[in-house]
């Protein structure tokens, strides 16, 4: 599917100051969006400890040193039910893994030092979702041929309670990788796509993700099939103000993006634009995809110019207010934090610093108003 428009060099534009005055006085005019999750509760997961993120908001930022576990916040709000399919949830368990090896899936399965995960979220309304992630591991002997084969096996079960104060029965699936001759194998729960009742649309994008051409295309296909496009057209002029179009072409699928002048010149795949268009292009892809839902973004400044950044934020900003969708960033920038100060409203936004302490992770929770605090704490100014 690839949408066909025709070629429209009126509409050559960027995100000027003028355009941001638009966005935020459509904000101003009433756009009414709700924060769909209140509070997260991580009791283990991965290298976080006891990790209270509370009165969360529309926009949560967090920030935090290298291996501090901000994308493992992102990644347990996923293993803790915000996934809409098992594929989704698997990809985000597994993507830090180069390869499909035991040793590397048990170790992004299991939290440091445990054998149980344990995450608990509250959604606004006061229903809570709470859900434990278990691996074991075990060795079976296979002997075929008059040959013993050893068989090393990793169960993951995932149970779920969801409840409004009165608890449901446990929802629970399974899933199996079984490692043979240096293999490794997947199988799943058959009956683990009909027992996933409470489905939250949620997207995720981060900076080992965002370049895997297969996953922005399918984002793109449900893009085209709610006739969204000119939206994406705006993050591409904002990046390249010759931008009129774009086309998903050739067997392979490669998004091709046709300026004004390219009577004089061929047109460039996304790809040439560089690492910061093609990021921007996917968020804004998943985005759209995340309506009434969640959107998870790790490292979002990474290779996206400050002049363009400022921009990006203010279209993100809208968009998110637009289609009810509440945003979880991670950052190292305090550039991105200057930024998000100036772009969004006071009461939408919220900053969490997170740090490792002795046998629990430390979070500091801060508000719009209170980002002068991050000054001494990070070493860089908020202006």
């Amino acid at each position: 599917m690839t949408g066909k428009l025709s070629l429209d060099t009126k509409n050559n534009r960027t995100l000027s100051n003028d355009r941001r005055q638009e966005s935020k006085k459509d904000l101003d005019e009433g756009i009414e969006s709700t924060v769909l999750l209140n509070r997260l509760l991580v009791d283990s997961f991965r290298g976080l400890k006891n990790a209270e993120f509370c009165k969360l908001n529309r926009v949560n930022y967090v920030v935090g040193e290298n291996n501090s576990g901000k994308t493992s916040v992102l990644e347990a709000l996923v293993a803790g039910g915000c996934y809409s399919d098992s594929r989704f949830f698997l990809d985000t368990m597994l993507a830090r893994s180069q390869k499909m090896i035991l040793e590397g899936v048990k170790n992004m399965l299991r939290p440091v030092g445990e054998e149980i995960s344990r995450i608990t979220i509250t959604f606004s309304n006061g229903s809570t979702l709470k859900t434990e992630l278990t691996c074991k591991e075990r060795t079976e002997i296979l002997q075929s041929d008059n040959k013993i084969k050893n068989k090393r096996l990793l169960t993951m079960t995932v149970n779920s309670i969801f409840g409004d104060g009165q608890l449901s029965e446990p929802k629970t699936f399974w899933v199996n990788f079984e490692q043979n001759d240096k293999k490794t194998f997947l199988r799943r729960d058959p009956s683990l796509e009909h027992k996933k009742k409470n489905r939250i649309p949620c997207q995720f994008v981060s900076f080992s993700r965002f370049d895997r051409t297969d996953k922005i295309l399918e984002v793109l296909d449900g893009v085209f099939i709610n006739n969204q496009r000119e939206k994406l057209l705006d993050v591409l002029k904002i990046f390249d103000p010759n931008v009129v179009n774009f086309e998903v072409v050739g067997e392979d699928r490669q998004i091709l993006v046709f300026g004004k002048d390219d009577h004089e010149s061929d047109p460039l795949y996304l790809n040439d634009y560089g690492n910061g268009m093609y990021k921007a292009f996917y968020i804004a892809c998943a985005a759209l995809q995340a309506t009434n839902g969640i959107l998870l973004i790790d490292e979002l400044e990474a290779g996206i110019h400050h002049r363009a950044l400022v921009d990006f934020i203010t279209y993100l900003d809208t968009i998110s207010k637009k289609q009810n969708i509440q945003l979880f960033i991670t950052t190292h920038s305090l550039e991105l934090l200057d930024v998000a100060r100036q772009t969004h409203h006071d009461g939408d936004m919220v900053v969490y610093k997170i740090k490792r302490g002795e046998g629990k992770s430390v979070v500091k929770r801060i508000n719009h108003n209170d980002m002068d605090l991050l000054r001494g704490e990070l070493g860089v100014d908020i202006r």
